[in-house]
Formats: structure tokens, sequence, C-alpha cells
């Protein structure tokens, strides 16, 4: 592995630039995909990006994150509010 990056994105995530764009801005998750690959290319990184609003689809893509990239970078906006000990522990085991 060689500067290799996923992106995770949480749940509700794929509503961003949609609902309440006065709290959360009007980019789109797509929109904000493209600016995140454009710059990766810049730096010369490998980054995949993806999103789910199912905690045991987060789970295993966490999982199966840990031994195929270099880094994860959790974007986990809604997450946090409804988090349980499994989703913790997993991003625990990342770091």
């Amino acid at each position: 592995m060689n500067n290799k990056i996923i992106i995770i994105n949480g749940p509700n995530l794929n509503l961003l630039g949609e609902r309440e764009q006065s709290q959360y801005g009007t980019a789109t998750l797509e929109k904000i995909k493209e600016t995140c690959l454009k710059k990766s290319e810049e730096l010369g990184l490998e980054v995949e990006f993806t999103q789910s609003n199912i905690e045991g689809e987060l789970v295993n893509i966490i999982q199966n994150s840990r031994k195929k990239f270099d880094g994860t970078d959790l974007i986990i906006f809604c997450i946090l509010m409804t988090c349980n000990d499994c989703l913790r522990i997993n991003i625990s085991a990342i770091n």
C-alpha cells in the first residue's frame, strides 16, 4: 500500500446540498467527492470515496479498509448521534 486512502461518509450525508442548506451549505456529496478526487490526484493519492446510511455496511467498510488502505478518513456527521458500541469499537480499531 502506498498513498491509498478511503473516505467513508456516514448516514444522511447523501442529502448534503439538498436539505437544511442554511446549516450545511449547498455543496452536494457528489461535488465534495469530485473536489476530493481532483485534489488527491494533485497530491498523488489514490482515494476511494464511499457513503452508506446503514451502520452494518459502515462496520464492514471500516473493517475491510484496515489492510487495504494506508489511511481512513471517517466523515461521521450523523454517526455520533446514533452510534452504537459496534461502530465505536470498529472506529477505534483502525487507529
